[in-house]
């Protein structure tokens, strides 16, 4: 199923790993290192950048819609988000390291209630 990301612009929703926002500096880095890559595809049509979506083939997509606005149009459609990572893309391993952080972090709140 297709999502539109503004524009006309569209995404398949079962190929979205992410959508953040661009202000952090990691997520700068990601998208410097995209654009490096040439796996960076810019749908904002001069606007400015409001959301960056990260898809399973290891492309980032910018886009001009708010995180919170892709987030509704996503959530509202029956199709299942990605649920796998393609290792070989360029920002992987960034997103393994945060998922293994937050679980090992879960692991040890679990650890301090007992």
């Amino acid at each position: 199923m297709l999502v539109s990301v503004g524009h006309e612009n569209s995404v398949a929703i079962a190929k979205v790993v992410v959508i953040s926002t661009p202000h952090s500096a990691p997520i700068k880095r990601l998208v410097a290192q995209a654009r490096t890559n040439g796996v960076l595809i810019d749908l904002c049509a001069g606007a400015a950048c409001r959301s960056v979506v990260f898809i399973q083939s290891g492309q980032v997509i910018l886009s001009s819609n708010s995180p919170k606005i892709l987030r509704q149009r996503f959530n509202g459609c029956s199709a299942s988000p990605a649920q796998g990572i393609q290792n070989d893309a360029p920002w992987s391993g960034a997103i393994r390291e945060a998922r293994a952080r937050a679980a090992g972090e879960a692991h040890n709140w679990d650890m301090a209630d007992e």
